[in-house]
């Protein structure tokens, strides 16, 4: 898995959980899906930083992000 660390905050650019959620809603969000994808990645990234990048919280940070904004 990619990643990068920008003063001491880690960027992972890949996250395998959060295609497989995001891939059914493609379509329907059609032209706007790089942008909430892109959102998504962002603010999980500093979820988990100020989580102190604890594994036990990725999966439950990365579900609610993919879906909190979605009906927008």
């Amino acid at each position: 898995m990619e990643s990068r660390s920008m003063s001491g905050i880690t960027i992972k650019l890949e996250r395998p959980y959060v295609e497989e959620l995001l891939k059914r809603y493609e379509d329907l969000i059609g032209k706007d899906f790089p942008g909430y994808r892109n959102h998504i990645y962002r603010t999980i990234t500093y979820a988990m930083h100020f989580l102190g990048n604890a594994e036990e919280h990725q999966r439950l940070v990365e579900t609610a992000f993919v879906y909190h904004d979605i009906a927008l």
